[in-house]
C-alpha cells in the first residue's frame, strides 16, 4: 500500500452523549454504529475523521482499539483481547467511512473481530486512554498518537455497579427503610429527604430552571396551563421590573386581558393560538392590550357566534404587536385588529375579518395614532368590508396591504376626518357593486409610492374625495391609480388633489373642486405635464 500521512480525530463517550470531532461541521452524515446496544453498560460511542494526505478517507477502513493505561504498558480492553500490554490487537475491525467520518460502539460484539465485551472493571481504578490503529486495506497499520484519554466513560459504567447490590431488598447491606422510600443512615435513623420525588424536603419541581421575571405557559410541563392564571401570578410588574410570559405550542382557548410591563410572546403564528369566542360589546377582543406592553409571534383568533367578534382590541394604550396573526370571524360585525384611542405599533402583522354586516382589517378608532408597518389587513363579506378604516385617527402606514372584497361597499383604506401617510400601500377593492380603493371622507391623506385599484363592480373608483364643510388637500406622489373604470379619482367640490409623477389608469378624472396633475401619464402611456390630468 503506497502510504501517506494519516491523521485521525475522534473521541470517545458515554452513549447518553453524541460528541462529534470538530471536522463534521464540513456537513458530511456521520456513518451510524452498526446497531443499538442492549445494554448501556456494554459500550462506549467513539466517534471520529480519518484524513489520508489531508483528503477526508472514504471507502471500508480498519481499526484496532485498546484502551490503555495512561502510561500505555497495559491493556485493560481491546477490540479482540489478545494482548494486554498494549500491543496491537490481532484482528481488525471492519468499518464504514464516510468522507473522513466513522462511529463506532466499543465493545459491541456483533461487530466482525470486535469479540470483547466493555465491562465496569475496565474503569476500576486510574484514568484510561483509547489507542487506535487504523489500515485503509487491513494491512500495514498505523498506531496513531498521542491516545485518547478517556475521562466521561466510568461515570456511564456507573449503572452496572449497581447492579451488584446484595438483593432487590437491601442498598449497601441496609433495609430500604418505610414505605415512604427514605433510606437507612450509618446510625440506624431514617433520612426523610431521599424521597424520590424529593431532595433535601423540597419536591422536584422546584428544582426545575427558570429565568428571574419569566412565567412560561404550556399545555404540560410549564409554570401554569392558561395565560390568564400565568398573569395573574404577576403582582410586581413595573416599567422597571418588566415581566415576560413565554407561551409554547398550543391552542389555548381564552380570553386574555393583559397587564402593563408584561410581554407576552408565543412560539410562532403557526405554533401558538390563542382563541376567544365573540361577544355583544365591541370593547371585548379575544386578547385586551394594556399599556407599555407588546404581544408577539402568535395567532390571535375569535370565532364570533354573536353580535362582535373581534380578535385584538385595544383601549387607552400603547400596545406593541409583533408578528402577530388577528383573525376574526362568524359575527355581524367582525375586526382583526380594533385600535381605540390608543398609539399602537404593528409590525409584520396579518389582520382579517369576515361579518354578516361590517368586517374591519384593521380598525384605527377615535383618536387612535397607530404606526403601522408591514401589515396585511383584509376584509371580506357582508354589507361593508374596510381592510383599514383610519377613523379621526392619525395613522402613519408603511409597506401597507390593505383590501377589501366581496361586501355591497368595499373600501381598501378608508379615511375619516383625519391627516395621515401613506408610503407604499397597495390598496385594492372588488366586489359587485361599490368598490373604492382609497376613499377620504374629509381627510387629507399623502399617498406616496403607492398602488390603488378597485375592479369588479358597477362603480369603481381609485380616490374618492368626499366631505363637507371645510376645505381638504390630498397629495398622490409616484404612485398608479389603476384599473378604475368608474373614475381613477373623484373630487368634491371641498378638495384640492395634487398629482404628481403618478399613472392615473382606467376611468377619467371626475367631480369638481381642484385637481393638479404634474408629469401624469395614463394606461396607455400619453403624458402629461401638466397641470391637466390626462
Amino acid at each position: 500500500m503506497k502510504r501517506t500521512a494519516i491523521v485521525i480525530f475522534g473521541v470517545a463517550s458515554a452513549l447518553a452523549a453524541l460528541l462529534l470531532a470538530a471536522a463534521v461541521a464540513s456537513g458530511a452524515a456521520l456513518p451510524a454504529p452498526a446497531r443499538p446496544p442492549t445494554l448501556a453498560t456494554e459500550v462506549v460511542s467513539y466517534q471520529g475523521q480519518v484524513l489520508t494526505g489531508g483528503v477526508p478517507y472514504s471507502g471500508t477502513g480498519y481499526f484496532k482499539f485498546a484502551i490503555v493505561d495512561i502510561a500505555g504498558g497495559v491493556s485493560f480492553w481491546s477490540n479482540d483481547g489478545s494482548f494486554s500490554d498494549g500491543r496491537e490487537p490481532s484482528l481488525a475491525v471492519p468499518l464504514e467511512v464516510r468522507r473522513g467520518l466513522f462511529a463506532v460502539l466499543l465493545g459491541d460484539i456483533s461487530l466482525p473481530n470486535m469479540t470483547q465485551p466493555l465491562s465496569a472493571k475496565v474503569f476500576a481504578d486510574g484514568d484510561r486512554a483509547l489507542r487506535v490503529w487504523f489500515s485503509a486495506d487491513g494491512s500495514g497499520f498505523v498506531a496513531l498518537t498521542p491516545d485518547r484519554p478517556i475521562a466521561s466513560v466510568p461515570f456511564a459504567m456507573a449503572s452496572q455497579r449497581a447492579q451488584q447490590a446484595d438483593d432487590a431488598g437491601t442498598l449497601a447491606g441496609r433495609a430500604p427503610g418505610n414505605g415512604d422510600g427514605n433510606v437507612p443512615l450509618n446510625n440506624g435513623t431514617l433520612n426523610t429527604n431521599l424521597n424520590a420525588d424529593l431532595l433535601d424536603g423540597s419536591h422536584a419541581s422546584a428544582f426545575q430552571q427558570h429565568y428571574a421575571n419569566v412565567v412560561t405557559v404550556a399545555k404540560s410541563g410549564g409554570d401554569y396551563t392558561t395565560i390568564t392564571a400565568a398573569l395573574n401570578s404577576i403582582t410586581d410588574a413595573t416599567d422597571t421590573n418588566r415581566y415576560l410570559v413565554k407561551v409554547m405550542p398550543g391552542v389555548y382557548t381564552e380570553k386574555v386581558t393583559m397587564k402593563s410591563n408584561v410581554d407576552i410572546e408565543g412560539s410562532g403564528e403557526l405554533a401558538t393560538r390563542i382563541i376567544g369566542a365573540g361577544s355583544t360589546d365591541p370593547g371585548t377582543g379575544t386578547v385586551q392590550g394594556a399599556p407599555n406592553t407588546e404581544l408577539r409571534f402568535l395567532t390571535v383568533e375569535n370565532t364570533g357566534g354573536t353580535s362582535y367578534a373581534v380578535a385584538i382590541y385595544t383601549h387607552l394604550a400603547a400596545l406593541r404587536l409583533t408578528h402577530v396573526t388577528a383573525r376574526a370571524s362568524g359575527a355581524a360585525n367582525s375586526y382583526g385588529v380594533f385600535n381605540s384611542y390608543s398609539a399602537s405599533t404593528m409590525q409584520d402583522v396579518t389582520a382579517s375579518a369576515s361579518g354578516a354586516t361590517n368586517s374591519f382589517g384593521v380598525r384605527n378608532y377615535y383618536s387612535s395614532s397607530p404606526t403601522m408597518q408591514n401589515v396585511t389587513a383584509s376584509a371580506s363579506g357582508g354589507t361593508n368590508s374596510f381592510g383599514v378604516q383610519n377613523y379621526n385617527s392619525s395613522t402613519t402606514m408603511r409597506n401597507v396591504t390593505a383590501s377589501a372584497s366581496g361586501a355591497n361597499y368595499n373600501y381598501g383604506v378608508f379615511n375619516y376626518e383625519l391627516s395621515l401617510t401613506m408610503q407604499n400601500v397597495t390598496a385594492s377593492a372588488s366586489g359587485a357593486n361599490y368598490n373604492y380603493a382609497v376613499c377620504n371622507l374629509g381627510a387629507s391623506p399623502t399617498i406616496q409610492n403607492s398602488s390603488l385599484s378597485a375592479s369588479g363592480g358597477t362603480s369603481n373608483y381609485g380616490v374618492y374625495n368626499d366631505g363637507s364643510p371645510g376645505s381638504f388637500t390630498v397629495r398622490i406622489d409616484n404612485s398608479q391609480v389603476i384599473t378604475a373604470s368608474t373614475a381613477t379619482i373623484h373630487n368634491l367640490a371641498t378638495f384640492t388633489t395634487l398629482v404628481g409623477a403618478s399613472q392615473l389608469a382606467g376611468g377619467a378624472v371626475t367631480g369638481g373642486g381642484t385637481i393638479i396633475c404634474a408629469g401624469v401619464y395614463d394606461e396607455n402611456y400619453a403624458f402629461s405635464a401638466g397641470p391637466a390630468c390626462p
